[in-house]
């Protein structure tokens, strides 16, 4: 460039291909023609990603490899939109503009929530009445505001021309070309309703409409003269990054040329004019064009006779960019400016580098190439290029595993490549962030594999719990508070320490709430408001409040000091005691915030008392203490005194509900702008957003799964845009259609691109994204892989990998597929065994054992081996249904439940206490405190649980009759091989003769269906053998169906039989036994019919432990055998399984039968 003294004003446009080019310009201007030192640079920017980077070129030191100002200061960067309204203000006066058009989407949509409501009784309105008749709630008829505020928002800046029109009063509609036609019948309603809307605002002065203000100011620049022009405008403005403006935006710019000087960076993916090789060609002729024709290209083609002269991703994708160059064509003025530049050279298009595939493509698109120039031009591709890459996962975490890996790769192989030359970009941010988490965030920073990054674009609510707080508080009108949505709000920092509850005490406070009944809803009241029965206050947070507090206070009551009804119909909860019941008061506090916001949140306000109750519902919940939750809390504010100020702009007085000012006040705080943070340092994830084509060494694109990419916003049956699409009109298709042609550009080494491409429950194949489809058949006609010219199938096989179902497959690490890898280590499989063939170690528990532990032992030897020996513990427990409560009882409730009747009973019995008394007191017990359920199905569980329990406990006091005198329990030690067994026994009784007597109770089955239940019977019949340790005694196992006594046994055979049983435990404990017992004791009793030959017995048991086609196996229900003996034929291979069997099972299986012949006898 050349020296100039000043600023000389007017419209300059650079053209070029690489946004490298265009940042240096733009640099090297302001360099070499600075402002005043106090006169700040006016760049307007589209997206927070180009104003960063062009910061970062700013900033550089003047002798870098890219020279920069050395600082970058005094710069205002804003959006177009912005800039122009401001513009408008100071021009025409800021007491005549308003700091808000009363035209913009966000005020009209409250002007037109004031006036759906009260339309005139015009036929033309039918179609909207129909749509908000029955909505006392305005929800419906918000929605309806919102969409049509959304519609005539973009007919002000596309269709200006329409509107003022109709407010003449003409229902016309004027197409691309020109041409006139009438409103349909069906239409006439938008024209009507924009006359109501204008003359609404115009009553209240508010403002005059965008395109109004729009002329007026055309207008006024054409009076002023140079002088005061100046002194109203800057002296520069730069536009840099923008691949789509408004012709009403580029107009404005037009009319402050003359005054300033407006330099506006384009970038044109093609050195070429191109605007001719898509359709609608017509509507884009004009007198002038930056660029010419290329070489042997007709300026005339027919529609038939594209193809021979387009290059196809360019004539499909990149019709944004040519609209908007062909209406910057009618501005430009940049031959002016020619003796200011270098060799007289405005544009600056650079050949991109070709010598790889993806620069041959970008080369293609710069060079205007059509397919069969492409052919003949270019080399075959080397199986060694890395530059295009296409991956095929089974979901979108795969994608981030996968992704994850590549890079590590990429990184090993070039150590010149650094993370912040990264960008990966996806369709939907918000919903691969926690993926990105899970996976980059997973590496300690300490790792060698550890990869720096940041996630750009995320709403507020995905980056800070607060705002979904928020969300929830302001949802409460709707809420069924159940205990998780109240726990998770508790999990928010700032809300603990409004109520000063800490961290560690969570877990606690949800125990405790759980066990106290609190399932959903606030009292009966909250629920009544649900259309509920007015007396449904169990498992409420009130109900276990009441508990949890009346527990406290007065401990535990026993039986018989409690009135039938409880204390006014309360079961306190007695779990809580000492420092730890501080933390009741601050759930009381909570509960009463709840209580009275959500009594105010159900009513209706006007906008001044909707901003006083949430400033101060923001004070009562939250109490930041952290930098980011602080500033969050402070865009909170500024965003509701905002939407107040929308409000009163429009003056709005309708009532509203609180989920119209739920969605739009948080929706001010999302609103993206250019001030969010982006290019951090490390690898940049973000959403794939228009006008974002910062060049990267490598861009990777996740998420191109058909549907989801290009994204689908139809437009509205009634837009009338719809069918009359023009050159420059936005649209979300081609919007993706176009930044995907960007990303393809901007990458300078490596394109990445993945999708689902299998699915994860069938593996079956599916299909990219159209676009990807796109490319990678332009790929295949285009280019060959070397030394397989023939094959058009080679070069895809080998830019595609297609990756198994899981991170830890074995193709990973076999080293068998070369682009299959994984620097996952610790998926890596092992080369020694899960169990060695040899014995662990010698082994001892640190304390005494148990009769539970050593009858977990006998029931199941594979499992106590993981559990007790290698503290391993398979499969989780399954999740508790903690929102709901219980109308019906589970197996395991049921069976806790019947555990407590009968220690009811047994109390009873031994205080000589009426069992129906005590049984009955028992389940009123149960019943106050929600264990029985709810309404009707109270009574019908308490008939239930009570029948077979004192039916048991009429048996039960037979035999205390029969043996009248209780023995005192008894601490029993056993002692074999340095392991020690201890234990109570607390059933001893004896009869008038001295006969000793052990009456045990099960709560369980012992005999189902005319079989015994073995795993029932383990811990009866070694409670049985550690009584008669102390002397002969009978062992009598009562349960609801069905009655066993063990005979005694001298006192030696029993302290033998179990000294044999520890040192079994211990030989089980340093290798796993082959054995189960079910299969065992099938075995055990063919064996001794003798009715089967012992292959016939062998298929028994097989079939028993693996199942069949009707019934499943044992193996399928234990997770320890699965790891260790998947069939039978692994169980028995050892030969252990049949001796095992009768050393373990044998005595237990004698003495059941014994006991069993004995009562047959009797």
């Amino acid at each position: 460039m050349s020296q100039a003294s000043s600023l000389q004003a007017g419209f300059l446009v650079v053209h070029a291909n690489a946004p490298e080019q265009l940042r240096a310009v733009v640099v090297n201007w302001l360099q070499r023609y600075p402002l005043s030192p106090l006169e700040s640079e006016q760049i307007l920017v589209q997206s927070n990603g180009i104003a960063q980077w062009l910061k970062l070129a700013l900033a550089s030191e003047p002798d870098a490899s890219e020279p920069g100002c050395g600082i970058a200061a005094a710069i205002n960067v804003q959006l177009p939109a912005r800039f122009i309204w401001q513009l408008y203000r100071k021009v025409l006066g800021a007491d005549q503009i308003s700091e808000h058009s009363a035209y913009s989407r966000e005020l009209l949509r409250w002007h037109l929530l004031s006036l759906l409501p009260q339309l005139p009784d015009n036929p033309c309105f039918a179609p909207l009445k129909h749509f908000y008749a029955d909505d006392p709630t305005l929800v419906k008829t918000y929605q309806l505001a919102e969409q049509l505020a959304a519609l005539y928002d973009q007919y002000q800046v596309y269709r200006a021309n329409g509107l003022n029109l109709w407010q003449q009063q003409q229902d016309i509609l004027v197409n691309a070309r020109g041409q006139q036609s009438a409103l349909q019948p069906e239409q006439l309603w938008q024209s009507e309703l924009w006359r109501l809307l204008h003359a609404r605002i115009s009553e209240q002065q508010l403002g005059d409409s965008r395109a109004e203000i729009h002329q007026r100011f055309i207008d006024k620049l054409a009076r002023l003269s140079y002088a005061q022009a100046i002194r109203l405008l800057p002296r520069r403005l730069i536009i840099f990054g923008i691949s789509a403006m408004p012709q009403q935006s580029l107009q404005v710019l037009a009319a402050i040329a003359p005054f300033c000087q407006v330099l506006l960076a384009v970038h044109n993916p093609c050195q070429h004019y191109w605007a001719d090789i898509v359709s609608e060609k017509e509507l884009l002729r004009a007198e002038q064009h930056r660029q010419s024709y290329k070489v042997g290209m007709p300026q005339n083609i027919d529609e038939e006779q594209l193809y021979v002269h387009a290059q196809p991703l360019l004539a499909s994708w990149g019709r944004q960019g040519r609209d908007y160059i062909r209406l910057l064509d009618e501005f430009d003025e940049t031959a002016r400016f020619r003796n200011l530049f270098l060799n007289q050279k405005i544009d600056l298009f650079q050949p991109p580098d070709s010598h790889h595939l993806l620069g041959m493509l970008q080369h293609d698109i710069y060079d205007l190439r059509p397919v069969h120039e492409s052919q003949q031009h270019w080399p075959s591709i080397k199986p060694t290029d890395q530059s295009v890459q296409f991956h095929m996962a089974h979901s979108a975490m795969r994608e981030v595993e996968i992704l994850h890996d590549q890079l590590l790769a990429a990184f090993e192989q070039d150590h010149s490549l650094s993370p912040r030359e990264i960008m990966v970009m996806v369709p939907d941010i918000a919903s691969y962030a926690p993926l990105i988490q899970a996976v980059f965030a997973s590496v300690k920073p300490d790792d060698p594999r550890y990869i720096p990054f940041a996630i750009a674009d995320l709403p507020p609510g995905t980056e800070q719990p607060m705002f979904k707080a928020v969300e929830q508080l302001l949802a409460l009108p709707q809420s069924r508070f159940q205990l998780s949505d109240i726990l998770d709000l508790l999990e928010v920092p700032a809300v603990r320490q409004r109520f000063a509850i800490e961290e560690t005490a969570i877990p606690l406070i949800h125990q405790w709430l759980y066990a106290a009944g609190a399932r959903w809803g606030l009292d009966s009241a909250q629920r009544h408001s649900l259309d509920l029965p007015a007396d449904l206050h169990q498992f409420s947070w009130q109900f276990a409040i009441d508990r949890m507090l009346l527990g406290f206070a007065t401990g535990p009551v026993p039986a018989t000091e409690q009135a039938d009804a409880g204390w006014y119909g309360i079961e306190p909860f007695t779990d809580i005691s000492g420092l730890d019941a501080a933390s009741i008061g601050p759930l009381y506090q909570l509960l009463a915030q709840l209580k009275h916001y959500w009594h105010l949140l159900q009513q209706t306000h006007n906008p001044e008392r909707w901003q006083e109750i949430i400033n101060a519902m923001l004070q009562d919940f939250l109490l930041p203490q952290q930098t980011d939750e602080q500033a969050l809390l402070a865009q909170l504010y500024d965003a509701l005194d905002e939407w107040h100020s929308h409000c009163q702009q429009a003056a709005l007085t309708s009532l509203l509900p609180a989920p119209i000012v739920a969605e739009s006040w948080l929706a001010l705080v999302a609103q993206p702008g250019v001030q969010q943070r982006f290019l951090s340092g490390g690898i940049t994830f973000a959403t794939l957003l228009p006008m974002r084509a910062i060049p990267f060494r490598h861009i990777c694109l996740l998420g191109m799964n058909d549907g989801a990419f290009p994204r689908q916003q139809p437009r509205q049956d009634f837009d009338l845009m719809r069918t009359d699409m023009r050159p420059g009109d936005r649209s979300r298709r081609e919007d993706d259609r176009y930044l995907l042609l960007e990303a393809l550009l901007s990458a300078r080494d490596r394109l990445y691109i993945s999708w689902i491409g299998h699915s994860i429950h069938d593996n079956s194949e599916r299909a990219p994204s159209m676009l990807i489809g796109q490319l990678r058949d332009h790929l295949a006609q285009c280019w060959r892989l070397e030394n397989k010219r023939t094959d058009a199938d080679s070069l895809l096989t080998m830019l595609t990998t297609a990756h198994p179902l899981q991170p830890f497959s074995a193709r990973y690490f076999d080293q068998a597929a070369p682009r299959l890898f994984s620097y996952q280590r610790e998926w890596l499989a092992k080369s020694i065994p899960l169990v060695s063939a040899g014995k662990l170690s010698d082994w001892h528990p640190a304390e005494a054992i148990s009769l539970r532990q050593l009858s977990d032992f006998v029931r199941d030897p594979v499992k106590s081996f993981f559990t007790q020996r290698l503290s391993i513990w398979f499969g989780q427990p399954e999740a508790i249904a903690e929102n709901d409560e219980a109308f019906a009882l589970d197996g395991l409730s049921r069976w806790q439940l019947q555990q407590q009747l009968l220690l009811s009973a047994q109390h009873a019995l031994a205080d000589d206490q009426p069992l129906e008394n005590a049984v009955r007191n028992c389940l009123a017990q149960m019943q106050r405190r929600g264990a029985l359920g709810m309404g009707a199905a109270v009574s019908l569980h308490a008939a239930q649980l009570a029948q077979p329990v004192l039916a048991l406990a009429g048996r039960l006091e037979q035999w205390q009759q029969a043996y009248p005198l209780p023995q005192k329990s008894r601490a029993v030690q056993l002692q074999h091989q340095g392991l020690k067994l201890q234990d109570w026994l607390s059933q001893l009784r004896q009869n008038s003769s001295g006969q000793q007597c052990q009456l045990l109770l099960s709560g369980s089955t012992i005999i189902k269906e005319r079989k015994y239940q073995w795993r029932h019977l383990v811990l009866p019949w070694l409670s049985h053998l550690l009584a008669n340790t102390l002397q002969p005694c009978q062992s009598i196992v009562l349960s609801q169906a069905g009655e066993l006594h063990f005979t005694a046994l001298e006192t030696v055979a029993a302290t033998e039989r179990l000294n044999l049983l520890l040192s079994y435990y211990l030989q089980a404990h340093q290798t796993p036994w082959p054995l189960e017992l079910e299969s065992a004791m099938l075995y055990l009793q063919q064996q001794d019919k003798n009715k089967y030959t012992t292959e016939q017995i062998f298929q028994q048991c097989e079939k028993r432990y693996q199942g069949d086609s009707y019934n499943p196996g044992i193996v399928q229900q234990n997770l320890y055998l699965q790891r260790l003996f998947t069939d039978f034929n692994q169980l028995t291979a050892s030969g252990d399984f049949f001796q095992l069997a009768e050393l373990l099972y044998r005595p237990l299986y004698c003495a059941v039968y014994q006991a069993d012949n004995a009562q047959e006898a009797e």
